[in-house]
């Protein structure tokens, strides 16, 4: 007579749709974590091009000599070369953002005082990030704003 037989083992399912869930959530969890970290980065640089125009040009001049290999000479030149153009660099910046006060002025004549709140919490907003820029666009600094009282701010 034979022995009788061993009682059968259940196989473990597989469920390969677990394994692709767990594939995109560490996916989409990279891709969340990528484009904070960039956001964040690139705002902490744009922040502080902004806080410093007296030093427009060095950040390039560093990106320029890191990025092609700039000799001394080379590099004393692109210096040269930037220190020459700042003044009218600077120049177009402010006048750009004494056009930008006055565009601001006009939109805010289109808006409701609710909208007009609204755009001074986005002035703000982006304040933070380039202050010269939210100081043009706040509605008491734009030039023939209507008046906001201080609430409102």
């Amino acid at each position: 007579m034979s022995a009788p037989a061993p009682p059968a083992v259940a196989s473990p399912r597989r469920r390969p749709w677990r394994l692709l869930a767990l594939g995109l959530l560490v996916f989409v969890c990279g891709v969340v974590s990528g484009v904070g970290l960039t956001a964040v980065v690139v705002g902490r640089r744009m922040h502080r091009v902004a806080s410093h125009p007296d030093q427009l040009g060095r950040g390039l001049v560093q990106r320029l000599d890191r990025r092609l290999g700039l000799s001394p000479e080379q590099r004393t030149r692109v210096e040269g070369l930037v220190e020459g153009h700042r003044p009218r660099l600077l120049g177009l910046r402010a006048s750009a953002l004494v056009e930008l006060g006055v565009l601001a002025s006009e939109i805010q004549t289109v808006l409701t005082p609710e909208q007009r709140q609204r755009w001074g919490v986005l002035a703000r907003r982006i304040g933070r990030f380039n202050p010269a820029i939210g100081q043009a666009l706040l509605p008491s600094t734009a030039p023939g704003s209507p008046p906001v009282s201080p609430a409102g701010r």
